[in-house]
């Protein structure tokens, strides 16, 4: 479902969450060397001039920085190396976004905070990633579905490789992290003891989310249906998004 005349196009993969514009929202940020090129301080400005009208609820601009270790790992890169790369792409995007929130209005300044995923990833968080992870192990039908998943994704963000066992491993590992965010099943997760109620995820290309998000769909059957929000803010090139 497109949103006509923003800004940033935008497509809303999932929008039965009520009262969606009074409610927390997650922001994702992508950590890898696209986003880095892409996302300037004047997209990060513009952002923020758009995600004010979102909601009137707390924003969470969340650094998606350790979790994308994954990504690099799946092109054969080392786990320590890939996670340095990582927080170090993390490093990088907290500084951009502090200093592209300086420059907005009290207001929003005092209803967003930035963290990244050492503070996402809490017990809570963790419990949900392992029921994913057990799920995966135990019902054939869902190992199914998550393979084809990570499959996709490994095409589309690793091309020049081969896929392999351990490489789309390194996507799973992914996927079991992300699913419980973007699925919100159960309680909402609670960052800086905030309830997070939804998600809006500024993306250098949607395919992934897409990817993501009908794979949610299907594993509703398992998990049961929840009310989510999941807004897609499409950021093509520096400068303009199409």
């Amino acid at each position: 479902m497109e949103t006509p005349g923003a800004p940033f196009p935008q497509l809303l993969f999932f929008n039965s969450l009520a009262d969606a514009d009074q409610k927390n929202m997650l922001v994702a940020i992508s950590c890898n060397r696209k986003a880095k090129e892409l996302i300037t301080p004047r997209i990060a400005r513009q952002l923020f001039e758009e995600l004010e009208g979102k909601t009137s609820g707390q924003l969470g601009i969340f650094i998606a920085d350790e979790v994308m270790k994954f990504n690099e790992m799946a092109m054969n890169m080392s786990e320590p190396k890939a996670r340095a790369l990582a927080l170090d792409y993390g490093d990088h995007f907290e500084s951009l976004f502090a200093l592209a929130l300086s420059e907005c209005s009290e207001a929003l300044k005092q209803r967003t905070h930035i963290f990244r995923w050492n503070e996402i990833e809490t017990a809570e968080l963790l419990d949900k990633t392992r029921t994913v992870e057990d799920m995966y192990d135990t019902q054939p039908q869902v190992r199914q579905m998550m393979d084809v998943a990570a499959a996709k994704l490994l095409a589309w963000r690793c091309p020049d490789v081969t896929p392999s066992p351990r490489r789309l491993r390194a996507i799973l590992d992914f996927i079991f992290r992300e699913v419980p965010i973007v699925g919100a099943w159960g309680p909402p997760l609670h960052v800086r003891n905030i309830p997070w109620h939804g998600l809006i995820y500024p993306a250098i290309n949607p395919r992934g989310m897409n990817v993501i998000t009908g794979l949610i769909a299907e594993l509703d059957e398992w998990m049961g249906k929840t009310m989510r929000h999941v807004l897609v803010m499409h950021i093509a090139q520096e400068g303009s998004v199409y």
